[in-house]
């Protein structure tokens, strides 16, 4: 389908961190080989939310 119809692949992942903790992710061996099979790259989007600190209530 990539060379028929000029497709790029992606897998878009999103890290939200809440309250202050930071989520991790791992990529494991048969993930990289299946994107490095169809040709596709990985775009990772972290976003950190505001949280309340002791200080603000």
């Amino acid at each position: 389908m990539k060379r028929d119809f000029g497709l790029e692949c992606r897998f878009a992942i999103l890290i939200e961190m809440n309250a202050g903790y930071t989520p991790g992710f791992h990529l494991d061996i048969p993930v990289i080989e299946f994107a490095n099979t169809v040709g596709a790259d990985f775009d990772i989007g972290l976003y950190a939310n505001p949280y309340l600190d002791e200080c603000n209530g």
